[in-house]
């Protein structure tokens, strides 16, 4: 994916978790996650079918951000290593606010996604 697009996808979803702290996530509308973001609306439309979308989009960025940083911090990766576990945990504790929003909005659906995408992604793929 384009570092542009990327960025802007970031700078999109970013917004819109920054919004989910201010107010009711449905009470939330694509034109003040334009405007907060810098992007029109042809771009969030360019990159995302809904509010959900953008979540989940973020939330697959998260978990690929981890694949990535676990790899090049615990050797010989494995799921069931008690350090992968710490690493997972301190990991996405910095990212508390975003599964707070989640659960605020009562999309915690979003979250277990997550799960199953990291493994259907990068744990199962490696048993083959």
């Amino acid at each position: 994916m384009d570092n542009k697009v990327l960025f802007a996808k970031k700078c999109i979803a970013e917004s819109l978790i920054g919004l989910m702290n201010e107010k009711d996530y449905q009470e939330i509308s694509v034109t003040e996650i334009c405007d907060r973001a810098g992007y029109s609306r042809m771009s969030y439309y360019r990159n995302f079918s809904g509010k959900d979308d953008i979540l989940i989009s973020y939330m697959k960025m998260l978990v690929d951000e981890f694949r990535k940083a676990s790899s090049a911090q615990v050797p010989h990766f494995t799921m069931v290593t008690y350090e992968h576990l710490v690493f997972a945990f301190r990991y996405f504790r910095n990212y508390s606010y975003f599964m707070e929003c989640l659960l605020k909005a009562n999309l915690s659906a979003i979250i277990q996604y997550g799960l199953n995408y990291y493994m259907d992604t990068y744990f199962l793929d490696e048993g083959d």
